[in-house]
C-alpha cells in the first residue's frame, strides 16, 4: 500500500511539473541598440532643470570631545552621565540622586571647549592608565567614574574606581563644574 501511495504522489508531482512548464516558441532576440545605462551618460550632461550638476558635501557631524559617567554605589551616590561635543553641545542624563533627573541638552562656549582641551593636554590624559587602581584590585563599594576623551584622532577611556592620580580627580571635578553654568533644556528620551 505504501509503495502504491508513494508512486502515485511521485506521478502526480511529475505531471504537475510538466504541465506548468511553458515553452518559448520563438527565440528571444535582443535589440541591436539596447537602452543606455547610467554609465553611458556623459559627465558633462546636466540634470533636467539645472544648468550645471553641483555636488555638495554633507556637513560633518560634531564628534564627542569628552564624556563622563558616574555609577551607583551602596549609598546615595549621584548617577548621571554627560557628553560634550566639539561644537559645544552638551547632552546630560541624570538618574538616581543626580542634580537633574531626566534628559537635558545645553551648550558651552568655545572658550570652555578650549579649556577642556587644555586640561586634557595638561594632565597628559592619553598617558594615564586605563583603570584605577591599575592593579585591578577594586572594592565594589565605590562608585565608578568613567571618563572618555577623543582628541586629535586619539581616543581613550579611563575607569576610575579609587586610588587615581589627583590630576585625574581634578579633571573629573572640572568637568562637573563645567555643567553648573549651563542653561539646560529638557529633551524627550
Amino acid at each position: 500500500m505504501n509503495k502504491i501511495y508513494k508512486s502515485a504522489c511521485i506521478l502526480v508531482g511529475v505531471l504537475m511539473f510538466c504541465s506548468c512548464s511553458k515553452r518559448v516558441s520563438a527565440p528571444l532576440v535582443l535589440s541591436e541598440n539596447p537602452p543606455p545605462s547610467i554609465m553611458d551618460i556623459p559627465s558633462s550632461m546636466s540634470l533636467p532643470g539645472s544648468d550645471k550638476p553641483e555636488l555638495k558635501e554633507l556637513p560633518k557631524a560634531p564628534t564627542i570631545l569628552a564624556s563622563m559617567r558616574r555609577t551607583s554605589c551602596y549609598g546615595k551616590c549621584p548617577v548621571y552621565e554627560f557628553r560634550i561635543l566639539e561644537d559645544g553641545s552638551v547632552f546630560y542624563r541624570g538618574d538616581a540622586y543626580a542634580p537633574r533627573i531626566g534628559n537635558f541638552k545645553g551648550n558651552i562656549s568655545i572658550e570652555n571647549i578650549n579649556k577642556i582641551i587644555g586640561y586634557i593636554n595638561q594632565i597628559h590624559f592619553f598617558s594615564l592608565y586605563k583603570q584605577y587602581p591599575p592593579s585591578g584590585q577594586v572594592m565594589d563599594v565605590f562608585p565608578k567614574t568613567i571618563v572618555s576623551v577623543k582628541l586629535d584622532g586619539q581616543g581613550k577611556t579611563i575607569t576610575d574606581i579609587h586610588n587615581s592620580p589627583v590630576e585625574l580627580q581634578r579633571f573629573e571635578r572640572f568637568l562637573d563644574e563645567m555643567l553648573e553654568g549651563i542653561k539646560w533644556s529638557r529633551v524627550s528620551s
